[in-house]
């Protein structure tokens, strides 16, 4: 299985319990031979691309 990462940065504002408000990333993970999403993860700030790939491996 191969998996393709992306990031998105989402259009809606967050208000965290501490600090100001942010606009989220969505990071997601494609199986390129079915296309089927295998992983997702919503996080305040945008993944470097070795992280989000270490985290696709779990």
């Amino acid at each position: 299985m191969v998996r393709e990462p992306d990031h998105k940065q989402l259009p809606v504002l967050v208000l965290p319990p501490r600090g100001p408000a942010v606009c989220p990333w969505l990071t997601s993970g494609v199986d390129d031979g079915t296309r089927a999403l295998v992983g997702w993860a919503i996080v305040a700030h945008r993944m470097p691309y070795p992280t989000a790939r270490a985290r696709q491996r779990r």
